[in-house]
């Protein structure tokens, strides 16, 4: 069969349209990796032009891929709802999901398919994240994951579930080749990794005990969308980072693989929370149910991690002043 044919394969290519991610994708309609790349690669194979851009994170569509996306998706759509009530299913209740990638494919996108399972009849729809500003004022998703910080939560009902910290961190491997930093004005002699996304601006200074450093300068930045991406550029040496949620990094600072620097100062904390609009929730308590569910999930699952980050980092300090260094302090 074409691969034009294959409903699977446009399945595949409408989710990926949405999400930006063959991860998210794979989550979504509970296929592997390596299925979601193929279909797609099969896809633009078949019409002889790429349908994504995947230079860029999230990958976008291309002027083909968004116009045939435009053309094809009400069929597709058509076709699964016929396949369903020719199995005399009912239509399930659709949630349109919006999270960072990092934390959809880590915790939120388990959660759902969790929640599918022990709730019949409910169905995830999974969307590259949105701006703030679109969440609240328009009916592009129904439940959000947020940093509640940033938030005019006028509108909203935010449950907030985690404070997540992040410190300076390296691999040994780098502060060998071009040293140390001791302060926040020696970054300035340093590769910095910065996130930057759609509701996050690359970090501008770091705190301790509740005072700003002055704004942060670097050799050369290298920006990111995701942090799971800056996590591995960290890893490849490439420079200090200075966004990485501390759960993230949990085995890597027990084993020495990186280590934290500065002692004593940090990013801003993140303020998380799922959130949905308060006029959805009125209108269907189901959404309700579900985004009080999700928000004690996730509040279990990155309390353990954020303490055990928290715990991590302290121990990797006290090992540096124990070894007599003292590099990491300041």
């Amino acid at each position: 069969m074409d691969i034009s044919k294959n409903i699977l394969a446009w399945r595949v290519f409408l989710s990926a349209v949405r999400t930006g991610s063959i991860s998210q994708t794979a989550l979504e309609l509970d296929l592997e990796i390596t299925k979601v790349s193929r279909l797609l690669l099969e896809l633009e194979r078949e019409f002889g032009c790429a349908l994504f851009d995947r230079t860029r994170r999230p990958m976008l569509p291309t002027d083909a891929g968004t116009e045939i996306a435009a053309e094809v998706g009400p069929h597709v759509e058509a076709f699964v709802r016929l396949e369903r009530r020719l199995r005399g299913e009912a239509d399930p209740f659709v949630v349109r999901f919006t999270a960072p990638a990092d934390l959809t494919c880590l915790f939120f996108g388990p959660m759902l398919r969790a929640y599918a399972k022990r709730s019949p009849g409910f169905e995830f729809v999974l969307y590259r994240e949105l701006a703030l500003e679109k969440f609240a004022a328009t009916d592009e998703a129904d439940l959000a994951v947020l940093n509640c910080e940033l938030c005019d939560d006028a509108g909203l009902v935010l449950r907030p579930y985690s404070r997540g910290s992040a410190v300076p961190v390296a691999t040994p491997e780098y502060l060998r080749r071009y040293g140390t930093p001791e302060c926040p004005e020696e970054l300035a002699e340093h590769a910095g990794l910065l996130l930057s996304g759609v509701n996050q601006t690359p970090t501008e200074c770091l705190w301790r005990e509740g005072v700003p450093s002055a704004p942060l300068r670097w050799k050369s930045e290298c920006h990111e969308h995701e942090q799971l991406v800056l996590k591995r550029r960290m890893l490849d040496h490439e420079g200090v980072a200075v966004d990485i949620y501390l759960g993230h990094l949990v085995e890597e600072l027990r084993t020495g693989v990186v280590v934290p620097l500065m002692r004593g100062w940090e990013r801003r904390r993140w303020h998380m929370a799922v959130a949905t609009r308060l006029e959805d929730e009125i209108r269907e308590p189901r959404l309700r149910a579900l985004a009080d569910w999700l928000a004690i999930q996730a509040r279990d699952q990155t309390g353990a991690l954020d303490a055990a980050g928290r715990r991590e980092t302290a121990l990797a300090y006290w090992r540096v002043l124990q070894s007599g260094s003292g590099v990491h302090v300041r």
